[in-house]
């Protein structure tokens, strides 16, 4: 065998374990690949349904805020009426109280001045 055969047979063995290696190389990246696709497939499985969860948590949440702004609305239509109420009620027996109080004092004093004088 010559040298330039011998050259050969080394340049051809080292590009074959060149392949052998850059062949187990790429079929460890292949597989990599395949896991990192799979949890990438479950990942957007647990956040599809997670989104889904938070879309159906907010849309329960605004129904009870209008729920609440509905009952807000009711309990400030019933305090204004209710002070409407006091204020009229107010409006109406602060005079006839104020002249039955005077009129409950007037006799009253009567009664006693009559009192005294009849002892």
């Amino acid at each position: 065998m010559s040298a330039g055969e011998l050259a050969a047979l080394i340049v051809a063995i080292a590009s074959v374990v060149i392949a052998v290696i850059v062949t187990a190389a790429v079929l460890s990246l292949l597989r990599t690949l395949r896991t990192a696709r799979m949890a990438m497939n479950e990942l957007t499985k647990v956040a599809s349904a997670a989104a889904a969860e938070v879309h159906r948590s907010a849309t329960a949440v605004n129904h009870e805020l209008v729920r609440v702004d509905t009952i807000l609305e009711r309990t400030e239509s019933i305090t204004h009426n209710v002070d409407a109420t006091t204020s009229l009620t107010y409006r109406l027996l602060a005079w006839p109280m104020i002249k039955l109080i005077a009129l409950g004092t007037a006799i009253g004093r009567l009664f006693g001045r009559r009192r005294k004088r009849s002892r």
